[in-house]
């Protein structure tokens, strides 16, 4: 029986080898994606060619300065983890790697080029949401072993391999291409982190990966955008319009990544809703709260400090719409029953 990835997987997949390949022909390197080793074989995510030291020297003040001639890349996603079955697989494509003939010839075929025939010559990444802690827990010739960097693990085989858990990256910039796909509070502070800086394309793949790996923190960092929790000195210039426009999409978005249905269960939906219903209606006090301040402030020029206190104190918004209606015509705050 032949099974199929799930569309939640699919978006996963898509939106990473799609981000990756491009950060990568950046650098000047050649990438394939989608590269089917064996007969109706999953195909490698991507492959990294690196054939002159130029290349590899474009690599190493970056997370894959490890890179050989020939690099396999593997992305799991939160509902894909990586098993035993996986790695195995997994294996066994990198191993059929530098036998294979490519559609760049020059660069990554074994055929033209013996040296990528050597499994030296060969690096295997595999970057998982869910640390795999039953791979990492190996005690055999394929062990991996913690590196002096959080988050990486290496394993000394044949060829050489590592494992990368992007929630346990430390917030440098060495490791912002990865931390997109980290969860929970470091995916919370690397938003932060990229809204204050202005890192728009790595906003832009937080904000989207986010919604299929990690969807409350999402929601959560949405909302305190929306209701400006935030200090001016948080958000950078660059950042606001395109904070505004992808609001303007985003019910399109969630829409097309299906969350509500495909990736949250019916107790997740309901405390999201609840969530919502709660920021929206936060959101309407502080602005009737200011809003009444204002006018108090233009109608009686003089007033007490404690008049601002208990309008911030004041959680009733039928109360705060019904001062805000009585300062209009009153001719004293006592009448409002603010003094």
């Amino acid at each position: 029986m032949t099974t199929h990835p799930s569309p939640n997987s699919e978006l996963f997949d898509d939106t990473t080898k799609d981000f990756y390949r491009h950060w990568f022909e950046q650098l000047g390197l050649t990438v394939e994606t989608q590269r089917e080793i064996f007969f109706r074989g999953r195909a490698i995510d991507l492959v990294v060619g690196c054939p002159t030291l130029k290349q590899q020297q474009s690599l190493e003040t970056t997370l894959f300065s490890y890179f050989k001639r020939l690099n396999a890349i593997e992305f799991k996603g939160i509902h894909d983890p990586l098993t035993m079955l996986d790695y195995n697989k997994i294996m066994m494509r990198i191993w059929g790697l530098g036998a294979m003939q490519t559609e760049f010839p020059n660069v990554l075929s074994a055929q033209h080029d013996p040296l990528n025939q050597l499994p030296s010559q060969r690096t295997l990444t595999i970057v998982c949401v869910t640390k795999p802690d039953n791979i990492l827990r190996l005690s055999n010739e394929f062990q991996f072993y913690p590196t002096s960097t959080p988050g990486i693990y290496h394993c000394p085989a044949r060829i050489a391999q590592w494992i990368i858990h992007p929630t346990e990256l430390e917030l440098a910039p060495l490791n912002y291409p990865l931390l997109p796909l980290a969860r929970g509070k470091k995916l919370a502070e690397f938003i932060q982190l990229c809204l204050k800086q202005g890192l728009l394309n790595y906003i832009l793949l937080t904000l989207r990966i986010g919604l299929l790996t990690d969807p409350l923190t999402i929601w959560q960092k949405i909302w305190e955008i929306q209701r400006m929790e935030l200090q001016e000195s948080d958000v950078h210039e660059a950042v606001i319009p395109y904070i505004e426009r992808y609001f303007q999409t985003y019910p399109e978005e969630l829409k097309r990544l299906s969350i509500t249905s495909a990736l949250l269960n019916e107790q997740l939906q309901k405390g999201l809703q609840e969530g919502i219903q709660q920021g929206v209606q936060q959101g309407i006090q502080q602005q009737t709260k200011k809003l009444l301040w204002q006018q108090v402030r233009l109608k009686f020029p003089t007033v007490a400090e404690s008049v601002r206190e208990r309008i911030e104190a004041t959680s009733d918004l039928e109360q705060l719409e019904t001062w805000l209606t009585q300062v209009l015509t009153a001719n004293s705050l006592a009448e409002v029953g603010l003094e």
